[in-house]
């Protein structure tokens, strides 16, 4: 299907050390891939990412990632996007997952639903 790049993608790295007490490690990757207009039918579709992973210095109880993402579908005055976030952190016994995710159409949220839940880290 014959597309055409309306906006370029783009990838941001980073790493940042805090080396304050407890010394923190954060890396960071931005995922911007553009937007792309699918000809035939007009649509325009779009996809954001970000990722961040942190730990503490000597502790892996302090372990987090979380991941955010917006996928945005639409033609014309009609416009939809979806929108999660995901973080995962841990305890000495637990996984702790906790998930949001929205809808909208337009700039109306007409969906919504969090939830979390706590995993047993079984020899892990």
């Amino acid at each position: 299907m014959p597309t055409t790049v309306l906006k370029s993608g783009n990838v941001e790295r980073s790493i940042r050390i805090d080396p304050a007490p407890p010394s923190r490690v954060t890396v960071t990757v931005k995922r911007d891939n553009g937007s792309v207009r699918l000809d035939p039918i007009g649509t325009v579709l779009g996809l954001k990412r970000q990722t961040t992973y942190s730990v503490a210095q000597n502790d892996p109880t302090t372990a987090r990632t979380e991941i955010s993402q917006r996928y945005e579908l639409g033609r014309g005055t009609w416009q939809t996007a979806v929108q999660a976030r995901t973080v995962l952190t841990c305890t000495q016994s637990t996984f702790q997952l906790q998930i949001d995710f929205d809808a909208f159409e337009g700039e109306k949220r007409v969906f919504c639903k969090s939830w979390s839940q706590e995993i047993a880290r079984d020899l892990v």
